[in-house]
């Protein structure tokens, strides 16, 4: 039985509502719908019904329940508390999955483990595993082809979607997909190298014998839109990074004829660290919040 399914079940019984109790604790609405159904199913009955002009309300079962569920949330809450100093949980990622792809979860972690500090480093993925690897940090979010190491433990938070983006004044924007031909004597802007989408596309660049007018390196997704947005180049970024410009139709994504571009975010974590309090509470969150079936 999962601590947070029981402490969504709380939040809900006093909000009357799924939705605030999602925005409290940091989760998307359907992710606290999950909660209270893995628990209904464990438990065998059914904890909340709807009623017209007063929200969500508790069953007699659920009545019942409530009372039990805060005791077991609060002696959960004691002991997880330190005996001494409080804990501290660093981690390494990109920023660009820390303002989108983590956002969620980055917010939830500190609310309900107030006793540990959290400590965010921002690097590219080679960076930030090599980081894990030094021992300099507990833990490593990247975007990258599915990473097999000796080293790590590896937990799969979500697949990502990679896409070549341009203005939709771009004379490219006509297109659907992108041959290796549309690249030649073109502007091409890319973050820096060591992050996983850089050389992705370099690979590509190199394999198909591609000879770009020029290519930008810019360790800035802002800096690389501003150009972009005046026509000055394409980039080659995760969709998820730039999701509310492509939305609002001032990127348009095109896809790269027979080449496959998808890509993982994933937690790394060194096999004989995985049982410290702090990081175990970590990958139970992003268990929740993984958008992964």
């Amino acid at each position: 039985m999962d601590i947070q399914h029981l402490t969504s079940f709380i939040e809900i019984a006093n909000s009357k509502s799924f939705t605030k109790t999602a925005e409290k604790l940091g989760y998307v609405q359907s992710s606290v719908s999950a909660h209270i159904s893995t628990l209904e199913k464990e438990l065998g009955v059914k904890l909340f019904y709807r009623q017209t002009g007063k929200g969500v309300q508790l069953t007699n079962e659920g009545k019942h329940m409530l009372p039990i569920v805060e005791q077991i949330v609060s002696l959960a809450s004691q002991l997880a508390k330190p005996s001494s100093s409080p804990e501290t949980l660093s981690i390494a990622t990109i920023e660009s999955l820390s303002r989108t792809r983590l956002k969620d979860l980055f917010h939830a972690y500190p609310a309900a483990y107030p006793n540990i500090n959290l400590v965010i480093n921002y690097g590219n993925c080679t960076d930030n595993l090599n980081q894990l690897r030094q021992e300099k940090v507990d833990i490593a979010i990247v975007l990258a082809p599915k990473i097999i190491d000796p080293e790590f433990s590896i937990q799969v938070f979500s697949q990502e979607s990679l896409s070549v983006l341009v203005s939709p004044e771009h004379p490219l924007a006509k297109k659907e997909e992108l041959a290796p031909a549309d690249f030649q004597q073109l502007d091409i802007i890319l973050t820096e190298k060591g992050c996983s989408y850089h050389d992705l596309f370099i690979r590509y660049i190199q394999e198909n014998h591609i000879t770009p007018r020029k290519i930008v390196e810019i360790n800035s997704i802002s800096a690389i839109l501003e150009l972009v947005h005046t026509c000055q180049g394409v980039t080659f970024l995760p969709e998820i990074s730039v999701l509310n410009q492509i939305i609002a139709n001032k990127l348009h994504p095109l896809k790269l004829i027979g080449q496959k571009t998808d890509m993982f975010t994933q937690i790394a974590t060194r096999k004989n660290k995985t049982s410290a309090n702090a990081i175990k509470l970590f990958l139970n969150d992003c268990s929740s919040h993984s958008t992964l079936e």
